[in-house]
């Protein structure tokens, strides 16, 4: 009896499902209900049940939001109004003007009479009352509000932060946030965080370079620059690089066993680099520029228009006497007889024996530059990925 009951409601489900699907283009089932998602021809989607009566008009937009060990909801919009569908509890209403070009589905940012506030629906309540200026999405699950000129940001883990700011930019991939406020004062904020871990500020750099959980902003205080290290897994911040420059450009990333991190200074009109790691300064301040080169483990240093090149493993410079320095690989590359290379790295250990007996010597082991004829590069041609170039008039 209670298969032939099982059967009846399949057959019945199978019939509602026949006879919805003669009239719209889709038609889906809710779990567990009795109830249908349906589709006109131009789209509009609704709800009704098994015997076509309208729970919702179809004249609306539809998608499902997903609610892991919850009951599901559908949301339905238009240009004026909004309305949930929990699959447990029924429907919500919400008569107010959504927008939706401007936000992630899991909030929705409504309109009444002219001020903005940002509903959950997975808690199916208002996190932002009906009191800002406007509220507009600007990372996933993060929202900008405004009200007064003021400026505040909402995580989606519901935490928030005061609306007192100026202006609030995104760095990083949206991981961190600049605060800056009234006075030009400003502050770093990690995402999801309700405090900022750098606070006051003259000025904090837009790029963040990062070893692990280890965080290295450049920061600008009374005058000078320092950089600030923040520990993403203990939530601790340090000064690894004291404030001691007029500035501070860029840094640099070698690899060698562990990750190093160094830093181009200025200081007295002049640049050198600065351990990120132990704030030790590890050249004289003497160049007139330091440029990254590849993350080759080199660095290009400029003195009176001449250039050379500093080895970051042995803290090492050539002579200073080159017209450029640069680096290339040796795929596609062709040389000519004015051309002096350095072998920079070795890709494959068993290869090492063999390149020192041809004469290419690697950088571990020297930081001269050496002449190459083009015949043993033509027979070597992946044993060795980066090379250096200096070009001398």
């Amino acid at each position: 009896m209670l298969a032939f009951f099982m059967l009846s409601l399949n057959y019945l489900s199978c019939f509602a499902v026949e006879n919805l699907g003669n009239k719209y283009i889709t038609v889906s089932k809710i779990k567990d209900k009795n109830v249908y998602i349906v589709k006109l021809a131009d789209n509009r989607a609704g709800l009704v049940d098994e015997n076509d009566n309208i729970i919702i008009h179809c004249e609306y937009n539809f998608y499902r939001v997903y609610s892991p060990n919850e009951s599901e909801k559908y949301v339905f919009y238009n240009k004026d109004e909004v309305i949930v569908y929990n699959s447990d509890k029924g429907l919500i209403n919400l008569s107010y003007k959504p927008y939706f070009n401007d936000q992630e589905r899991d909030n929705l940012i409504l309109e009444n009479n002219g001020k903005f506030g940002l509903y959950d629906i997975a808690k199916e309540k208002f996190v932002l009352p009906f009191e800002y200026d406007n509220i507009q999405n600007i990372a996933n699950g993060t929202f900008l509000f405004e009200k007064d000129s003021k400026k505040g940001i909402f995580f989606k883990n519901g935490i928030s932060t005061e609306c007192v700011y100026r202006e609030i930019k995104p760095i990083n991939k949206d991981t961190f946030f600049i605060l800056t406020d009234e006075e030009n004062r400003q502050s770093l904020l990690p995402k999801m965080n309700s405090q900022p871990v750098i606070s006051n500020a003259e000025d904090i750099s837009k790029e963040l370079c990062n070893i692990a959980n280890r965080y290295f902003i450049i920061v600008k205080r009374d005058g000078k620059y320092g950089v600030e290290e923040y520990n993403k897994g203990t939530g601790d911040v340090s000064v690894a690089v004291p404030y001691l420059y007029e500035d501070i450009t860029n840094s640099l990333r070698y690899y060698n066993k562990s990750e190093n991190i160094f830093f181009v200074c200025k200081k007295d009109g002049k640049y050198g680099l600065v351990n990120g790691d132990t704030g030790e300064e590890l050249s004289d301040f003497v160049y007139d520029s330091i440029e990254n080169l590849k993350n080759s483990g080199f660095v290009k240093v400029e003195q009176n228009n001449k250039f050379g090149y500093y080895n970051l493993k042995n803290n090492k410079v050539s002579k200073i006497h080159y017209d450029d320095v640069g680096v290339d690989t040796f795929n596609g590359f062709c040389l000519n007889d004015a051309t002096l290379i350095k072998v920079l790295k070795g890709k494959h250990l068993h290869n090492q024996n063999k390149l020192k007996h041809a004469g290419l010597v690697l950088a571990e082991t020297c930081c001269d530059i050496v002449a190459v004829p083009v015949a043993i590069l033509v027979g070597a041609p992946f044993m060795i990925t980066i090379i250096v170039l200096a070009y001398r008039s």
